[in-house]
């Protein structure tokens, strides 16, 4: 008996496995293929990657190249009667930008230079006596010194008899203190090293200068150029870049200019300080905050690629349409606005099968 059970049990075990698996076979049967998207489907297909740059914005500001600070080596009070000293003023190379009450330096430089003119009369006395053929040379040297005029140079010496005489008579020592006052009256001016304008002013006739202080800043002419902090990332594109047009808050235009050069490298190692010259060197525009665009260049696409103003871009193994701007036709191609950043477009290179 109990093997007829054991029988019977096994003969259902093999009826159910046998149930089970024409079950599964007919399910797997019944099920569909997977369906391809319409992309998958086709024939031939091409892609094209594209790339839409957007415009960068610039800001900076426009400064001189050239700047001078000017700093006086005395102390002192301005003559009441310098020049204007204001910002904005404009000068003249060499013209009197600062003049330092000197009247004692004066006073110490012709006593000097009169004390210098009585030691060569003497010298001339020892000359006629021991060397009679050079004294028509000192006899002209010494008409030549003027109390305000800065000493002439010195004669040249034909021997060593005659260098000895002046050294005897201290004529060099004295002849270099006097041109050593000359040099110390001539710290109480300052004469301007360029045409330009005063950027900045920090004194006036009548006021009192410090030694070393900075009174004046000055801007020279024809050196105006823009300062801008940009993205390294976008570094290229500026220095390939086309003239840009600057304007105003307003959006007035002020001025154009070109890349010029690559400045330091800011405390934010991404930034980086560029330069461009300006084509208006006008001094109202300095110091002046201006805004330029680098605009992104134009991008052309197949033609064949557009239907409807539309275009097929492929991502994420799918394609989808998108609208676009055509701006031009260059001949089989055609300038595009509208894109994305970064894309791939699908091009039909011929038509698609069903």
């Amino acid at each position: 008996m109990k093997s007829r059970q054991k029988l019977n049990l096994v003969f259902s075990l093999i009826i159910i496995g046998l149930f089970f698996t024409l079950l599964y076979v007919s399910i797997n049967n019944n099920k569909k293929p997977i369906q391809q998207s319409d992309f998958d489907k086709r024939k031939v297909h091409q892609l094209m990657a594209v790339s839409q740059q957007k415009d960068i914005l610039i800001t900076g500001i426009i400064k001189a190249s050239v700047v001078e600070e000017v700093k006086m080596k005395v102390n002192g009070k301005v003559d009441k009667n310098n020049r204007t000293l204001v910002e904005g003023s404009k000068f003249k190379k060499n013209e009197i930008l600062v003049k330092i009450d000197r009247l004692g330096a004066l006073y110490e430089l012709l006593a000097v230079r009169s004390a210098f003119k009585e030691l060569i009369q003497k010298l001339i006395l020892s000359i006629n006596d021991q060397f009679p053929n050079e004294a028509n040379k000192w006899w002209n040297f010494e008409n030549q010194i003027q109390r305000t005029l800065p000493l002439p140079n010195m004669p040249i010496l034909k021997s060593k008899n005659e260098e000895e005489l002046l050294n005897r008579l201290n004529v060099y020592s004295q002849y270099y203190k006097a041109k050593k006052t000359e040099r110390k009256a001539e710290d109480y001016i300052y004469l301007a090293p360029f045409n330009g304008t005063i950027l900045e002013s920090n004194t006036g006739a009548g006021l009192l200068v410090s030694e070393g202080n900075t009174v004046l800043k000055l801007a020279k002419n024809n050196s105006h150029q823009l300062t801008a902090h940009v993205s390294i990332k976008d570094l290229e594109r500026f220095s390939n870049s086309d003239t840009v047009h600057f304007k105003s808050l307003e959006d007035d235009t002020l001025t154009s200019g070109v890349f010029l050069k690559v400045g330091p490298t800011l405390s934010d190692s991404s930034t980086v300080e560029v330069y461009y010259s300006i084509v208006t060197q006008n001094d109202k525009l300095l110091n002046k905050i201006v805004f330029g665009t680098i605009k992104t260049r134009p991008v052309k696409i197949p033609s064949v690629a557009i239907k409807n103003d539309s275009i097929e871009i492929y991502g994420s193994r799918k394609s989808y349409k998108l609208r676009i701007k055509t701006v031009l036709e260059v001949g089989d191609s055609t300038i595009v606005e509208g894109l994305p950043e970064h894309s791939r477009l699908v091009i039909p290179s011929y038509k698609y099968g069903n």
